[in-house]
């Protein structure tokens, strides 16, 4: 199992008219988002203002979760939906699409045939689960939202990013809370 580790203070913060974003990880790693050339990529973004209006973002499907606060999100012309924390949405980047609400979001991004599906897990202190993934399953991604955590013997804090290259053969990973934690998980197939 390839794993790769990008902590909090290597993640790439900018600015967009309704707040900040946050790259977690894009892939392929040498890509960049304003050249739309990735297969997937992970952000948090965090909406500061009443209303505000997504990206148009072509050819990119996308997931995104409440981490904090609550929108009201609208596909102009398809359907609103009523999101709190740790709920999702899954939508075309090709929408339009707006939301109403302050929040902190988990964004995920998917192109061409790699597609990907979001989950939050919650963790009680000292608690261990195994995390089993689907069969087409290719690649994974952690993000710790909070609390620390115990992955393939080590240690990681809120805001850490695990990226699983290649996973083991049964597709499962032990996780084990050193406290109280939240993650959320990512998993991906299609390459």
């Amino acid at each position: 199992m390839e794993m790769l580790v990008i902590q909090k203070q290597s993640h790439k913060i900018t600015n967009w008219p309704g707040g900040t974003t946050t790259e977690l990880f894009i892939y392929p790693r040498e890509c960049e988002y304003q050249k739309r050339n990735f297969l997937f990529r992970v952000s948090t973004a965090t909406i500061e203002i009443e209303e505000s209006q997504f990206t148009k973002l072509d050819e990119v499907n996308r997931e995104i979760m409440i981490l904090d606060g609550k929108i009201e999100l609208i596909h102009e012309g398809r359907y609103s939906k009523n999101l709190g924390k740790f709920d999702t949405d899954t939508f075309s980047g090709e929408w339009n699409t707006r939301s109403i609400g302050k929040a902190t979001d988990f964004n995920m991004m998917t192109k061409g045939n790699v597609s990907g599906h979001i989950l939050h897990l919650g963790f009680e202190t000292e608690s261990t689960k195994t995390i089993s993934f689907n069969v087409k399953t290719q690649k994974a991604l952690f993000y710790i939202y909070s609390g620390k955590l115990q992955i393939c013997e080590k240690t990681f804090e809120s805001g850490d990013v695990i990226f699983f290259e290649t996973l083991s053969n049964d597709k499962s990973i032990d996780v084990k809370a050193v406290t109280k934690s939240d993650i959320i998980v990512v998993e991906l197939a299609g390459f």
